[in-house]
């Protein structure tokens, strides 16, 4: 049994609100059948529903999933008061699609990344972070091809602290049928994204609830042996209270 609560935030700039709302209930789906939702708690500073998902559960709807905005606009205007608010232990975030259809240069947006990876590490520096690959896009596809190039060299290069950030492939095999506007993932787009975060998320949450229970042990037997500590003080002054 976990015990320790992970904090969760889905960092999405969604081309529409209601974009991820199938993906997070499948997700906590696939969490509550491995045991692990009493301990974990998703954050945000929303709980947007708008396509009125239904979880075979109750599953927990906040998130940070905002339509239109880029990861340029995030990291500029709005990370770190998000951060204030919601005080994650773990970041997912699949951002870029807005970057790419405004234009922005994939330095640029790599740039924000960078940013964002400060501020949340800032935050906390235990802070786990999962960064997805884009998905394919129909209408600039190479804007893609190319930043998702990028990731994983740019990941690397911040990965000499500890935790390390995590890359969730959601471009292999994410074929024009997973798609229902050449953006926009449909069902089975969404069972393919929670398919590929779950694995990632789960061992996040199991290192979490490990480090926990290390550290309640260790903080039990310091106790145990502070208590054995007095009580022998104490049947000492008792024997020369005797004498």
């Amino acid at each position: 049994m976990l015990q320790t609560l992970s904090r969760i935030l889905g960092l999405l700039g969604l081309s529409t609100p209601d974009e991820t709302d199938s993906q997070r209930t499948l997700l906590w789906d696939t969490l509550r059948d491995a045991h692990v939702t009493d301990g974990i708690q998703f954050v945000g500073s929303t709980d947007s529903n708008t396509e009125a998902c239904v979880s075979t559960g109750v599953w927990d709807h906040h998130h940070e999933g905002h339509g239109g905005f880029t990861a340029v606009d995030i990291a500029a205007n709005n990370l770190v008061g998000w951060l204030e608010a919601s005080k994650p232990d773990v970041v997912m975030f699949m951002l870029g699609t807005n970057d790419i259809t405004h234009r922005h240069d994939t330095a640029v947006i790599i740039d924000a990344y960078t940013e964002m990876v400060g501020q949340m590490r800032d935050s906390n520096d235990g802070m786990r972070i999962i960064v997805d690959l884009l998905l394919p896009l129909s209408g600039n596809n190479a804007g893609v091809v190319a930043l998702n190039a990028e990731i994983f060299p740019w990941a690397e290069s911040l990965n000499s602290t500890d935790p390390p950030i995590y890359i969730a492939d959601m471009n292999t095999g994410f074929a024009d049928s997973d798609e229902r506007d050449g953006v926009r993932p449909n069902a089975e787009g969404d069972r393919k994204i929670a398919g590929r975060l779950y694995p990632i998320l789960l061992q996040i949450i199991e290192q979490n609830c490990e480090a926990s229970n290390a550290l309640e042990y260790l903080a039990g037997y310091i106790d145990g042996a502070l208590d054995e500590a007095i009580d022998g003080d104490e049947d000492e002054d008792e024997d020369e209270y005797d004498d």
